[in-house]
């Protein structure tokens, strides 16, 4: 794309990375939720 050559697109794809973004998300929640929980048990 930077160099001006088209990118094919597939709903797919787009599906696929939102699937990813999501799951990351929710990691990094747990993570924090975790790190809070053992906070509270100090």
């Amino acid at each position: 794309e930077i160099n001006g050559k088209h990118v094919p697109l597939s709903l797919l794809m787009v599906h696929a990375q939102d699937h990813l973004m999501n799951a990351m998300t929710v990691m990094d929640l747990c993570k924090e939720i975790i790190a809070m929980k053992k906070e509270e048990h100090k």
